[in-house]
C-alpha cells in the first residue's frame, strides 16, 4: 500500500506539472521552473508522506513531507523575485530527485540510530 501512494503522488504531480505547463506555456513539466519543481515536491512528495504516517505512525515519514512542503515553499519564493514562476532556472527534475533521496536517506539514518539507541539501552 505505502509504494502505491507514493506511485500515485507521483503520478498526479506528473499530470498536475502538465496542466500548469500547458495553461501558462512554460516548461514547468519539466521542473525546471520554480513552479514546476514547486508541484512535483508538494504533490510528488509531501503530499504521500504526509499521508503515509498518519497510517503508520511514523514521524520520520511526517519530517520528510515537512522538509519536502519547505522546499516546495522556497523553490515558490525563489522565483517571485527573480524571473517569476514560470522562469527557466536550470536545476530542473534532478534537483527535486535529490531532495528526495537525500531525504530518505537522512530519514534512513536517523531510523536505523533510533532503533540502534533503543537495542543498546
Amino acid at each position: 500500500m505505502n509504494g502505491r501512494l507514493v506511485g500515485v503522488g507521483i503520478l498526479l504531480a506528473v499530470p498536475s506539472s502538465g496542466l500548469v505547463s500547458w495553461l501558462t506555456s512554460s516548461v514547468g513539466v519539466l521542473g525546471t521552473t520554480p513552479a514546476g519543481i514547486g508541484i512535483y515536491l508538494f504533490v510528488g512528495v509531501a503530499g504521500p508522506q504526509y499521508v503515509l504516517p498518519r497510517r503508520s505512525d511514523d514521524p520520520l515519514r511526517l519530517g520528510v513531507a515537512v522538509l519536502a512542503a519547505v522546499g516546495a515553499l522556497l523553490a515558490l519564493g525563489w522565483g517571485v523575485p527573480g524571473d517569476g514562476l514560470h522562469g527557466e532556472i536550470g536545476v530542473g527534475l534532478t534537483a527535486v530527485l535529490a531532495v528526495v533521496v537525500f531525504g530518505v536517506l537522512g530519514g534512513a539514518v536517523v531510523r536505523e540510530f533510533r532503533t540502534g539507541y533503543r537495542t543498546t539501552s
